[in-house]
């Protein structure tokens, strides 16, 4: 079992890995993209060293082999329903009942944790701030999406939240930020820099070999598979895709869950589409990709209904660092203020990238990577090879580790100095 680490900060000399409370609203399991993201990172980690605090876990999901605690945030019923904005705008001022510290202590029951960690979110974030500065401990925050993007107040209550979220940020002594444009926009919103830990895919994740996208899986047909969710303008864009494609000889394999009762996807565009449905574990799904499909899209809108622009200049696509570990060709499309667009824009020989809004330049573009057995295996090689370099999963976790160690360290040098 894993109980130390060679820490890249001390030379190589193993050092033991922190008692962790993790508080956060979310959790290790196997459901939800940022529990799975979670579970990633602590998947080795000593179970007796490890202690979760949070919202109930998902009865359909793996849990990891450590003690789940259940702490609920007060009121957070209203959280879906029509109070929920003014809720969180009292919250941004400390009016509304927060979890409070003695609960947290019972969850404890002889656990002493060294570190605290939390994903900021919802108010668990606040809640580990406020315990770890009450115990003398270090916090860790992981940041997926920007605080205020989902947590959202009134107009009055903004500044209030931005102040409030700034302070629980700048308390940590980690700042693991989802990408380079989270880190820069936080550091430049809140006053303080952070790290760059990019999401990570899973470890036990193969590629087919390079070779076999020279073929076709089903030819003369061009197969181009999406694996996620159809929300944040993500649907909307492959049901513009789906309209451009049809008379051509390129289809699209949508492997999620689709209303097949209202989505255009299933009532309007079954001769373009295959709605593949929901498959799991993420083993099972990315084996029928490798299977079924010629090539992966991220299909970012131009324009959502949703105005998903403020999320796709932070949030950092878990789904990227997947596809590039398939062994097929990867194909971005959308603005380029997208850190998923930005980051392809960075590799060109990696991902082939539809920069332009044009449907006819959709169809050109698919149509020359259909006829280019060379071209897709070039960029399934430089695929590879990037994402390899950028999003080792071992290489993330290690990162994180090590954030947790120095954390520690950090603390128990200035507890030396205190004393």
């Amino acid at each position: 079992m894993l109980s130390t680490l060679q820490a890249a900060n001390t030379g190589g000399t193993p050092v033991p890995l922190p008692n962790l409370l993790l508080l956060s609203n979310e959790i290790p399991q196997s459901i939800f993209a940022g529990c799975i993201l979670l579970q990633r990172l602590l998947k080795d980690y000593p179970s007796e060293k490890l202690l979760v605090i949070g919202p109930r876990p998902d009865p359909r999901a793996q849990l990891l082999d450590c003690c789940y605690k259940t702490l609920p945030i007060p009121l957070i019923r209203l959280h879906t329903t029509r109070f929920a904005a003014m809720k969180r705008s009292l919250d941004a001022f400390g009016i509304m009942p927060r979890i409070s510290m003695p609960s947290i202590e019972r969850c404890l029951k002889g656990f002493e944790p060294q570190v605290v960690l939390s994903v900021m979110e919802e108010r668990y974030a606040d809640a580990a701030s406020r315990f770890a500065l009450a115990a003398g401990l270090p916090l860790a925050l992981i940041v997926h999406d920007k605080p205020e993007l989902f947590d959202k107040v009134y107009g009055w209550a903004r500044a209030a939240q931005v102040r409030a979220n700034a302070k629980i940020y700048r308390s940590a002594s980690a700042r693991l930020c989802v990408s380079p444009e989270m880190e820069q926009h936080l550091r430049e919103q809140y006053g303080v820099g952070g790290e760059v830990l990019y999401p990570n895919r899973s470890e036990t994740l193969t590629p087919r070999p390079p070779e076999e996208s020279a073929e076709l899986r089903q030819p003369p047909l061009f197969q181009v598979g999406y694996a996620g969710t159809l929300a944040y303008g993500y649907g909307g864009q492959l049901r513009q895709l789906a309209l451009a494609l049809r008379g051509t000889q390129i289809r699209l394999r949508i492997y999620g869950q689709v209303d097949r009762t209202r989505d255009p996807l299933v009532t309007e565009l079954s001769d373009v589409v295959d709605c593949r449905g929901l498959i799991t574990p993420p083993e099972k799904l990315w084996d029928a990709v490798k299977a079924e499909c010629d090539a992966v899209i991220l299909p970012y809108a131009w324009k959502s209904a949703t105005d998903d622009t403020e999320l796709y200049r932070t949030h950092f696509p878990s789904k990227l660092p997947e596809y590039l570990a398939l062994g097929m060709p990867v194909i971005t499309m959308g603005p380029d203020y997208a850190t998923g667009m930005r980051w392809a824009r960075r590799h060109p020989d990696a991902v082939m990238s539809l920069t332009e809004n044009d449907p006819a330049a959709w169809v050109a573009a698919l149509t020359t990577l259909r006829d280019s057995p060379q071209r897709r295996v070039a960029l399934v090689h430089a695929a590879l090879e990037a994402g390899a370099r950028d999003f080792d999963p071992v290489a993330i976790r290690r990162q994180f580790m090590d954030a947790l160690i120095r954390s520690r360290a950090t603390s128990d040098q200035e507890a030396g100095h205190a004393t």
